[in-house]
């Protein structure tokens, strides 16, 4: 911590000191902030929902154990870190919106997939290789998400301060943790409640099944509020410019 160089000293630039109060209702009042709060939670609740029925539908679907958990994980493990580590790459070309973009797409178009694998008459062989695919190719979604988290909230923090004049890195990632703390209470509901209801037994595996399609709802509207979110172009101490 003591090597880390600020690039901010609070104490040369002198800045306005707020009420607590106020600095969240600036926060909520940010549509910067507001939609990433939106998609980042979207995201987490169908993801997260999925990773907890996923012992059921291996063993409903895939006539699989706990060992087949560890299989499906192995590749999507692997293609999120390629995907992080492609991301540096990609962000030359493409603005963090659209990297988030994509990531979400692929949570869309690959968490459906859970639900038509579950009912395919198609062999327990071609079934387990199926799900592999799809979780590597969801790998590589989550990588891209948790890659440009930070980033994003780091670009929202400076355009805050462009119209503050303060850093408030405390109230923003403290409220993006909060955050993620709903959307994992969310994911065990959404997961629960559809067990409940539609079931997770050999003969009613509904409530597991389904799961996988309204993740992607929920990666869908995630991606219909990203879509909505600005390219910034931010100049320090002037007001960014928004394409």
């Amino acid at each position: 911590v003591w090597l880390i160089k600020e690039r901010y000293d609070s104490e040369a630039v002198a800045s306005e000191q707020l009420p607590s109060f106020s600095g969240f209702v600036d926060a909520f009042r940010s549509r910067l902030f507001l939609i990433y709060t939106l998609a980042f939670l979207l995201f987490n609740v169908g993801f997260l929902a999925v990773q907890r029925v996923l012992p059921y539908w291996v063993e409903l679907s895939l006539s699989g154990d706990e060992g087949m958990v560890t299989e499906l994980l192995l590749p999507f493990i692997i293609m999120a870190i390629i995907a992080i580590g492609s991301v540096s790459l990609i962000a030359r070309v493409l603005h963090k919106k659209w990297v988030m973009a994509i990531a979400l797409l692929i949570i869309t178009t690959g968490l459906p997939s859970i639900y038509f694998i579950g009912i395919s008459e198609i062999s327990v062989e071609a079934k387990q290789l199926l799900a592999k695919i799809v979780f590597g190719y969801c790998g590589i979604g989550q990588g891209f998400m948790y890659a440009m988290l930070t980033p994003m909230l780091g670009e929202i923090i400076d355009y805050d301060e462009t119209l503050s004049g303060q850093r408030r890195e405390a109230l923003y990632n403290g409220l993006s943790g909060l955050v993620w703390k709903a959307a994992m209470g969310c994911s065990i509901l959404l997961a629960t409640q559809s067990m409940s209801y539609f079931g997770n037994s050999p003969g009613q595996a509904l409530g597991v099944l389904i799961v996988g399609p309204i993740a992607g709802l929920f990666g869908f509207l995630g991606l219909l509020a990203i879509s909505t979110y600005p390219v910034l172009h931010i100049v320090p101490e002037a007001k960014p410019e928004e394409n």
